[in-house]
């Protein structure tokens, strides 16, 4: 179908509601097309415990064949190997070079339902939870919180201070290399100091949480939230360490905990994936309720767009705004992207789904339909996909918070205020993963 917009165009409706299309790229987002290469750091084994070696370059990267024989007894998540194509992680070593072959950063063109970027294996950002977690820069850098963990032997946290790899995030981690090249400061502590003196690794922990506080406010949870006990900066954090604190929208605490009587249809099309994630921790974004990346997060579907996706919609820029990913932005009467599509009131549980038998990963999230009595009966399609959407159904708040992701951990709020401060664009850099304090 032909997109024919308002009188005025494209540009004219897009700038009416405050906007510029395609915005020219930032001088930061051309200076990374160059530098990302270049920069990757080579692998050490030097001071890595061997067992620490063996699950940051071979965790999920080949499959398990216990799995495929029938006999594997062990869950998916805690398999050496992996047992779903959807758990295929790259292996972050090139083994013959012995250089890096993507960052920490998480890409934002990633799809994780689809197991899908436009860059492939070339990518050089990480695709998905664990291509973060068990990445060099960031495995074993923080303590375990005991939530969630996969056990000992498995978890991509450390239990214990002698286990933990202090010198990995200056030595392998993207804003610490690529951000002075870029013009902003990364934290200030030498190899030497991180893997020597916990004081001083603490005191740039510290600051850190104290600019980030004054940066963004008390929109998230503290990393070591509801074990906020095990907080380093007590009452001084610029986290929230409750529920009260957090100035943001939040879910309620069933529907985070995916309690069977909150999964419900309006739940799922109206309320996943709307809001920006507010969890500090570390934990796997495919199965958190809230949106972590513009590929990840959906438009409130009152504003009423309709469940056909987005000619226009581009995946594969990492770093654009969202104004650049569609002409029309927040006003197109498409769907953006899966999630939009996949939860919208007219598409959500219409069709079957092809994992069915093969029991689906996704399980109680999952947008298909698993038996007869799961689907959902809806009328015609009757969007009206030659307009755009009228401004006055743009609630302005939610505009502003949905188009201002928090697409930085805690300990990374300097770099954000530098890279915005050097002209980048609001979402150039993909989201963090928190850990545990």
């Amino acid at each position: 179908m032909e997109f024919i917009p308002e009188a005025g165009g494209i540009d004219s409706a897009f700038e009416e509601n405050g906007f510029t299309p395609f915005a020219p790229p930032s001088a930061h987002w051309l200076a990374t097309a160059f530098v990302d290469v270049q920069l990757l750091p080579l692998w050490s084994n030097d001071e890595e415990n061997a067992e620490h070696a063996a699950s940051i370059l071979a965790f999920h990267v080949e499959p398990c064949e216990d799995f495929r024989s029938g006999v594997c007894r062990k869950k998916a998540e805690s398999c050496f190997g992996y047992h779903y194509e959807s758990q295929v992680r790259r292996c972050p070593v090139d083994v013959n070079s012995g250089q890096l072959m993507y960052w920490d950063a998480p890409c934002q063109a990633w799809s994780g339902d689809a197991s899908f970027c436009p860059n492939g294996d070339a990518c050089l950002f990480a695709h998905g939870f664990e291509e973060v977690s068990f990445h060099p820069a960031k495995y074993k850098t923080k303590l375990c919180n005991g939530r969630d963990c996969r056990g000992e032997g498995i978890c991509c946290f450390a239990h214990g201070e002698s286990e933990l790899r202090h010198w990995a995030s200056e030595c392998y981690g993207y804003f610490s290399i690529v951000g002075p090249v870029l013009g902003f400061s990364a934290p200030q502590t030498s190899k030497l100091a991180a893997a020597t003196s916990a004081t001083a690794w603490d005191t740039s922990r510290r600051i850190a949480g104290q600019q980030a506080g004054a940066i963004q406010g008390k929109f998230r949870f503290c990393s070591a939230y509801p074990n906020v006990s095990q907080c380093r900066r007590g009452t001084a954090c610029a986290f929230a360490h409750s529920r009260d604190e957090v100035k943001t929208p939040l879910l309620r605490v069933e529907e985070e905990e995916h309690q069977a009587e909150f999964m419900t249809e309006p739940f799922f099309t109206q309320s996943f994936k709307t809001l920006w994630c507010p969890i500090g921790a570390q934990h796997d974004w495919q199965s958190c309720v809230y949106a972590h990346t513009y590929q990840d997060a959906r438009r409130r579907p009152d504003i009423g767009y309709g469940p056909q996706p987005c000619p226009y919609w581009s995946k594969k820029d990492t770093r654009a705004a969202y104004s650049q990913r569609c002409p029309l932005g927040l006003r197109c009467p498409y769907s953006h992207g899966a999630k939009e599509q996949l939860y919208h009131p007219m598409y959500f549980r219409t069709t079957i789904c092809r994992d069915m038998q093969q029991r689906c990963p996704r399980q109680n999230l999952c947008a298909f339909y698993h038996k007869r009595a799961e689907r959902r009966a809806v009328g015609p399609d009757t969007m009206d996909y030659t307009q755009p959407l009228k401004k006055k159904s743009l609630p302005p708040d939610w505009a502003a918070s949905f188009l201002t992701p928090p697409f930085f951990q805690e300990g990374e709020a300097e770099q954000m205020s530098a890279s915005q401060a050097s002209g980048a664009a609001p979402g150039a850099w993909g989201p963090m993963p928190g850990s545990t304090s």
